[in-house]
């Protein structure tokens, strides 16, 4: 339990910054051209693993419904990343991170609809997590401020990126990593969305044109913290775990709020504080 703890905190770190440099890349170059090539760079240095003499992540042989399911999930989820990209380039932060935190509860749910098994405390803490996340994700001004930017804020695309990561995580975790591993279902993920994206982008009217260089900074940095995310948050799956994990990486709002505080020296609102004494009281149940 601690080590999927562990994993699941790194992966809300690793997310967290992926999504704060994502609005930033995608406003840059835009939303398609900072997903290919920021999923071309975590792509790059996943293969770079398989090239290394290894164990799990270079056996192949598995179910084919392991195979289906890591594709489903790929896809699923870079839906799900075109969406967020899109809420956070159009959206507004306030209304878009409380939202897309949401997707932990959805694969918490799934989860447990298929079968994992969760101790009282463990249960109890996910609920109490999950809302601890949304409550430290809503703006200073609260429902208010929540309200009057709904309509402009990117809500429609957050909803439906919350619905596509909680279903995708899920996917991944419960049918195609214990077959395939840790590696493989993110690997194959990011092969797909390059191909993916690559397709679409002529069809929609858009050159593949790189990045110039002082725009890589932001689509790099996105890309290879969303592959160390991504690999954490696999790794802690496979302990079997899945609806402790994917809830903790949904701490990734809470350390985007926190990054565009800091960047815009907002002060923390008190109820923002109070929501980091339940997450804390949410991880130590969930610990016990």
């Amino acid at each position: 339990m601690n080590a999927a703890l562990l994993l699941g905190l790194a992966s809300a770190l690793g997310y967290g910054i992926t999504d704060y440099l994502a609005g930033i890349a995608g406003r840059a170059v835009g939303i398609w051209r900072s997903l290919l090539y920021g999923d071309l760079a975590a792509f790059i240095v996943l293969s770079a693993w398989f090239a290394r003499p290894c164990g799990e992540a270079c056996v192949f042989a598995a179910h084919r419904s392991a195979w289906m399911a890591a594709l489903a999930a790929g896809l699923v989820l870079f839906a799900a990343a075109a969406l967020l990209t899109r809420a956070l380039t159009h959206g507004t932060l306030a209304v878009v991170a409380p939202v897309t935190a949401s997707y932990g509860a959805i694969a918490a749910l799934l989860s447990a609809a298929s079968g994992e098994r969760l101790s009282l405390a463990a249960g109890i803490g996910i609920v109490v997590t999950a809302g601890g996340v949304c409550l430290v994700s809503i703006p200073v001004g609260g429902r208010r401020a929540f309200r009057s930017q709904l309509r402009a804020s990117g809500f429609g695309w957050a909803a439906g990126a919350a619905l596509c990561y909680g279903v995708g995580f899920w996917l991944q975790g419960v049918f195609a990593v214990p077959a395939l591993g840790a590696f493989i279902p993110v690997w194959l993920s990011y092969g797909l969305a390059i191909v993916t994206t690559a397709t679409i982008m002529p069809v929609l009217g858009m050159r593949l044109t790189p990045p110039r260089r002082q725009e890589w900074g932001p689509v790099l940095g996105a890309g290879l913290c969303s592959a160390a995310a991504n690999a954490a948050l696999t790794i802690g799956q496979s302990s079997g775990r899945v609806a402790v994990v994917v809830v903790l990486s949904s701490l990734a709002s809470a350390v985007t709020v926190l990054l565009s505080r800091l960047r815009d020296r907002a002060t923390i609102a008190l109820h923002q504080w109070l929501a980091m004494g339940v997450i804390i009281a949410g991880l130590i149940l969930i610990k016990s």
